[in-house]
């Protein structure tokens, strides 16, 4: 069963890929509908320790967020990570704002929120944020493009504001 959840869950296998894959390691081709089975009979007995899961995050020190767009039957929603070191959960939001944030880890959280420097994380209330170095280099290179002359020149105007 374990295997099947990491197949499914982690490995991001379809049922038929699967099943293919039990195949070829054990000679016995599942029946989808066992897959599905196991799968529901595996989100049965994790779903008690998700409370415990959230309410070690809200009190982690620091902790990695993340969102990306999800289509499900066609409309958007929204896969956001949120994860330390030892946990990853992932939580199905109806937005990109700010109130995922909120309803997961809480008004304000007391460690580092590590993200990828979307708006919606910035303002929230957190003892430290730090961004995502590629996103700020990034930044960094649209704001030396918008500068008049040499890069150089752009910090020494911008630094004596």
């Amino acid at each position: 069963m374990a295997l099947l959840g990491w197949l499914g869950n982690y490995a991001h296998l379809s049922d038929e890929k699967q099943a293919e894959f039990i195949e070829t390691l054990c000679g016995v081709r599942l029946p989808l509908g066992t897959l599905v089975s196991v799968n529901e009979r595996l989100a049965r007995t994790v779903q008690p320790s998700v409370p415990a899961a959230w309410a070690y995050l809200r009190e982690a020190r620091a902790v990695y967020v993340d969102e990306t767009p999800w289509p499900v039957i066609g409309s958007k929603e929204w896969l956001w990570q949120f994860g330390t070191e030892p946990l990853s959960l992932f939580h199905a939001g109806d937005t990109r704002g700010r109130v995922e944030l909120v309803a997961r880890l809480g008004e304000v959280f007391g460690g580092t929120l590590l993200s990828d420097d979307f708006s919606a994380d910035n303002g929230y209330a957190v003892a430290a944020q730090h961004k995502c170095l590629a996103h700020l280099l990034r930044h960094s290179r649209k704001w030396k493009n918008m500068a008049v002359g040499s890069p150089q020149g752009w910090v020494k105007r911008s630094s004596v504001r």
